[in-house]
């Protein structure tokens, strides 16, 4: 009896960690694949692990001032926005969803910093938050009056706006994070860049990839290097030209 408990205890950690091995291949393939396409990211897996160290004071200290962990971008993807946002020197970032996000992108050094949000509250803590940094407030605006100005395109987007949570839509925030989504991708110059949050939740996901496939979007599935405690992780997608 022991000698089967043995082996069969073997055989269930071989099997997991031939999946883990798996899976972390896959990973590696992938943003192995980004780089292969866009050789100007190369180092970009390095710098977001520089960008882990430089960012944590900043984001513990939003975290325990301004919101929750939960809540707010990911250590893991506030290096990969970053990342790109030093690497690929956009011309315009859009910050959809503000927040920590917007005191990246605007700390990196993007030329034109948007941020947008659909709370009015989470506008205005935005501003706060980067004014205390000594960071430009401009361009902070509300959803709807994003929208209202229409054919604005950025060479790097973060889509984080509202909210987005297991199941149905509860609240008009939380349909939003969906709803949007087509406008979002309108939002995204040619040979631009846009960073999906949130996109561990299984039903969302798969809509978001039927669109971005749909409308000629390169996809990087970077979980391994975005994933965090909470389960979240980001998608990268770059737009063709047209």
């Amino acid at each position: 009896m022991r000698l089967r408990s043995s082996f069969g205890s073997r055989v269930r950690y071989a099997i997991k960690l031939s999946r883990q091995l798996l899976a972390e291949a896959r990973a590696v393939g992938e943003i192995g694949r980004l780089v292969n396409q866009h050789p100007h990211l190369a180092g970009l897996e390095q710098r977001m692990l520089a960008y882990r160290g430089e960012l944590a004071a900043t984001r513990g200290s939003y975290t325990r001032d301004v919101s929750s962990d939960a809540m707010a971008l990911s250590l893991q993807t506030a290096a990969l926005v970053a990342s790109l946002t030093e690497l690929l020197k956009p011309a315009r970032a859009l910050d959809l969803g503000s927040g920590y996000s917007s005191f990246v992108t605007r700390s990196v050094g993007a030329t034109e910093c948007w941020s947008v949000d659909d709370s009015p509250e989470w506008l205005e803590r935005t501003v706060g938050l980067l004014a205390s940094r000594g960071l430009s407030t401009e361009h902070c605006l509300h959803w709807e009056e994003f929208e209202a100005r229409s054919g604005e395109r950025f060479d790097l987007v973060v889509h984080d706006l509202g909210d987005v949570r297991q199941g149905p839509a509860k609240h008009a925030s939380q349909a939003l994070r969906e709803t949007a989504f087509p406008a979002v991708l309108d939002a995204v110059s040619p040979r631009g860049w846009l960073v999906i949050d949130d996109i561990h939740i299984s039903g969302y996901r798969q809509r978001c990839r039927r669109l971005l496939e749909a409308r000629g979007f390169s996809v990087f599935r970077l979980t391994r290097e975005t994933i965090d405690s909470h389960g979240r992780y980001a998608w990268l997608a770059f737009r063709e030209e047209e």
